[in-house]
């Protein structure tokens, strides 16, 4: 993921807590259920301040899986950030599995 200063991917069953000074916290969920031809997402970018810096919700192709669908989900908000300049960003999600493939990739920039 070149151009990205770093990423982090958090587990949200936890508190929330706002990121570092510099930072910024995307916080995101997909919903899934069998059989449907569309999949949503939702995201909430803050600051180190708890400042809303942007929302939104989209719909997205169907999933196979609930891993599908948050994976799905993940690379749509990350286009987003992306697209607003954004580059010292927490993610943070509830899918386990996502996020554990997520952060057991190398950088290869």
């Amino acid at each position: 993921m070149r151009g990205w200063k770093k990423i982090l991917i958090m587990d949200r069953n936890s508190q929330w807590s706002p990121p570092p000074d510099g930072w910024l916290k995307c916080n995101f969920d997909s919903g899934f259920q069998q059989g449907r031809s569309f999949t949503n997402t939702c995201w909430l970018i803050r600051d180190s301040n708890w400042k809303v810096l942007l929302t939104g919700c989209a719909k997205l192709c169907s999933a196979m899986s609930p891993l599908h669908a948050e994976a799905l989900g993940f690379l749509h908000v990350l286009q987003i950030v992306w697209a607003h300049g954004m580059r010292q960003v927490w993610f943070e999600g509830d899918n386990k599995e996502l996020i554990s493939i997520i952060n057991s990739c190398e950088d290869h920039s």
